[in-house]
C-alpha cells in the first residue's frame, strides 16, 4: 500500500514549490506521463536517472521479459537501487525508495540507494506523511 501511495505522490509538488512548468520531457516520460519539473518525481528523476537509465527504462518497458530484465540489471548495479524491481523506471525507483523510507528499512551507507531513501527526508510533509502512516500500523 505505501509503494502504490508513492506513485499518488510522487506527481505532486511540495507545499513551496515554485509554478515552473516542465518545457522539456524525455521520450520515456512521453509514454508514461510527464511530470513537472518540481513533482517529486520530476526531483528525484533529475536526481537520480541519467539519460542512459531512461533509455534503458524504455527498453524495459518494451520487453516482455522486463523484471528479469530489471532483476539482472539489478545483479550487476544493486547499490544503485533499494530493490531490483526499483530498476525498472523512475516511478518504481520513486515508490520504492518512498517504501523504504517510510519503513526505516535499512541500506547500505554511502550508495545511491541510500541517497534515494533520504531524498524524501528534505520535505517536511513527506515526513509527516510517514508519521501518519506508521501511527496507523
Amino acid at each position: 500500500i505505501i509503494h502504490e501511495l508513492a506513485h499518488i505522490i510522487s506527481y505532486d509538488e511540495p507545499f513551496d514549490a515554485s509554478d515552473s512548468a516542465n518545457t522539456e520531457c524525455h521520450e520515456y516520460f512521453e509514454i508514461h506521463g510527464c511530470p513537472t519539473q518540481d513533482s517529486y518525481l520530476g526531483m528525484f528523476t533529475d536526481e537520480f536517472w541519467r539519460k542512459a537509465d531512461l533509455e534503458r527504462a524504455i527498453r524495459f518497458s518494451n520487453s516482455a521479459d522486463a523484471y528479469e530484465e530489471a532483476a539482472d540489471y539489478y545483479d550487476s548495479h544493486g547499490t544503485l537501487y533499494v530493490t531490483d524491481y526499483a530498476a525498472i523506471g523512475p516511478e518504481e525507483d520513486f515508490s520504492e525508495s518512498f517504501m523504504y523510507f517510510v519503513l526505516d528499512i535499512s541500506v547500505p551507507r554511502d550508495t545511491d540507494a541510500k541517497e534515494k531513501k533520504d531524498f524524501f527526508a528534505e520535505f517536511s510533509e513527506l515526513v509527516l506523511v510517514r508519521k501518519e502512516i506508521l501511527s496507523g500500523l
